[in-house]
């Protein structure tokens, strides 16, 4: 795949975390949102919070694959995170979002989630999955809106995942 990090929409800037991004990332993976659908990452404080950015979110990071930073386009403040994985449990990547909760409501996981899916259709991946914990309705309803199917459940270290699919032409 060919590089495409930086990436812009018309509201949103997806790049790379960067170690002042700690503070929001110390907020988001205690949310109330991340610790029911995604878990506990035991961040409690600011020098976790940058050495899971250093080793989790910024490790391995090749061509498209790895975590971003969402971000609002004028100002850069991180509004949430989107992920684009390849899962030991999966034949294909699967892209994941999680917003912070003083920005749900606004469209962002949709729009940068839509923008990154039309930027790897250029490298024509047959299918892309979206893994979502069981009772996470926001996220069901907006992979409803990008046209990906419920193909079932499967197991994970995270316990039983509701999966979906993206076949053919990606957006």
């Amino acid at each position: 795949m060919k590089k495409l990090i930086p990436l812009c929409t018309s509201r949103l800037y997806i790049d790379h975390f960067g170690p002042g991004d700690a503070p929001f990332i110390l907020e988001l993976l205690n949310s109330e949102g991340w610790l029911r659908h995604i878990g506990p990452r035991d961040v409690s404080d600011i020098d976790r919070a940058a050495a899971y950015i250093r080793e989790k979110l910024n490790a391995g990071n090749e061509a498209d694959l790895g975590c971003f930073a969402i971000r609002l386009l004028e100002s850069r403040q991180p509004v949430g995170l989107l992920s684009f994985l390849q899962r030991d449990y999966l034949d294909a990547p699967d892209i994941g979002y999680a917003l912070h909760p003083d920005h749900y409501g606004n469209g962002y996981a949709l729009e940068a989630t839509q923008a990154f899916l039309l930027h790897i259709a250029a490298s024509s991946p047959e299918k892309v999955y979206a893994i979502v914990s069981p009772g996470n309705a926001r996220s069901e309803h907006l992979l409803g809106k990008l046209q990906f199917t419920f193909t079932g459940s499967i197991r994970s270290d995270q316990g039983e995942l509701r999966c979906f699919e993206l076949t053919g032409r990606i957006i």
